[in-house]
């Protein structure tokens, strides 16, 4: 499976922006993103501690099951380079000829790079 650079913004975002205590893979499911789709890309943000969450047993389950509880403070800083939607839009553009194997540190990286220049830094 790729990852999917919209669907961990939107993930993050969704957590950030929920009032619920603890979210499942449910909460983030949507017409775009299966929960199979989903668990993966929740598995990566927990892999890299960007999220607070725990991976829960199941047997018979066809994907991944996690309780989140919300953004850790690397989750925070990677959210807040991207979460304006023209910085993402541009970053996007900027790293689109490489794909999904920019690691976050280079899209962080390039989001705030954007950002300085706007402010004209």
């Amino acid at each position: 499976m790729t990852r999917n650079l919209d669907l961990i913004r939107y993930i993050l975002l969704t957590i950030e922006n929920s009032t619920d205590r603890v979210m499942y893979i449910e909460d983030f499911a949507a017409e775009d993103f299966t929960p199979d789709v989903v668990s993966y890309h929740i598995g990566l943000l927990l892999e890299c501690s960007y999220i607070n969450a725990v991976k829960m047993g199941g047997l018979g389950q066809k994907y991944a099951q996690y309780k989140v509880w919300g953004l850790t403070s690397h989750g925070h800083d990677y959210l807040d380079a991207i979460k304006n939607d023209t910085v993402w839009s541009r970053t996007k553009d900027a790293i689109k000829d490489f794909g999904s194997s920019v690691s976050f540190e280079t899209i962080k990286s390039t989001a705030i790079q954007i950002i300085s220049k706007s402010l004209g830094l």
